[in-house]
Order: structure tokens, then sequence, then C-alpha cells
């Protein structure tokens, strides 16, 4: 499997990628984003909360966590428009394994205002987990995207069942708006 994003799988879907930035600056290391990070609790880290449309429709709401020490000058980039990842790996920060969990959940108030569905329809809740070749945390991502338009497409060649991972440690309901 590929690290891929929302906008890499528009474009195999044919629809275009856009976003709306709800927040984009550094911000300070809470305990939960320090661990996600594994980072120390106060370090500081990159916030990126954008509500994710396909075609101007909303799709998912992303709230992305960046290594501060290895993301540096990417608040610079057009990220309404531009792949954060293609923007990442233009800098030479290489993406190299990940791990995603995902649960179904209903929109509480704040997500289906966002995604223009009514309160209490499904949404899937996504955390993601990425890290460079040398194994340092890049990237946690919490998202809810909408269950009513969205479907998940996973490609993989081969399967390790010994570094499968079947459920998550918690909730990640917590971690999205």
């Amino acid at each position: 499997m590929q690290v891929s994003g929302f906008t890499e799988d528009m474009a195999k879907r044919g629809k275009k990628a856009s976003s709306q930035i709800l927040f984009a600056g550094e911000k300070k290391a809470d305990a939960a984003i320090a661990r996600g990070l594994r980072i120390a609790p106060g370090e500081p880290y990159i916030l990126i909360r954008r509500l994710r449309l396909a075609d101007g429709v909303p799709m998912a709401i992303e709230n992305t966590a960046l290594n501060a020490s290895l993301c540096r000058g990417i608040l610079d980039t057009d990220l309404k428009n531009h792949s954060l990842y293609a923007a990442l790996t233009s800098r030479g920060l290489a993406l190299k394994t990940g791990e995603q969990y995902m649960e179904a959940a209903l929109a509480d108030a704040a997500q289906a205002k966002l995604l223009d569905i009514p309160e209490g329809a499904p949404v899937l809740l996504i955390e993601r987990h990425v890290t460079n070749p040398e194994g340092v945390t890049v990237e946690v991502t919490y998202s809810a995207y909408r269950g009513d338009s969205y479907r998940f497409y996973i490609e993989f060649d081969g399967v390790n069942r010994a570094n499968t991972v079947s459920t998550s440690p918690k909730g990640i309901s917590d971690n999205i708006i």
C-alpha cells in the first residue's frame, strides 16, 4: 500500500478536490497530540483543520497535526487547492509507513453543520499516523467523512497478518471537532 491522501483519491475518482481552511497555525502539543506525534508535551506542532470538498461538495473534516520540526514552511503552501502530501514530498520529506483506524459514528451538531448533513447522520471517523523512513511520526490526522457519499477503496498486494492491526486502542471520536 502507498500513502495517499484526499486530493489523490478524488483525482482517481474524476473529482476536483479543494478545501476550506478552518485553521492553520502552530500550537503547543497537549498530552494527546504529543503521544500521537511522539513529541514532548508543550513542543510546537502544526495544526491544519480543513473542510475537504469534492467538486464543491463537503466530504470530510480533517484535523491534521504535523511534526513541526519536519514540516517547517508547510503553512506557506496553498492547501486550499493542493495536496498536503505532495507539498511535503516536494520539500524532500519522504512518507514511508502508516496505520489507519476507522470506525462508524453518528455526526454531532458541529460535524453535521460543516458536512451539510443532518445531525445523527452516519459518518466514518478515521485516525491516520504516517512516519518517515527513519520511523519518525510526520503526521497524525483525525477525520470525519460523510457516510452517505464516501466509499473507501484500499488496494494492497499482500497480507502480513503479524503486522495487521484490527482495532484501535481507544475510540477516535473525541478527536474530531
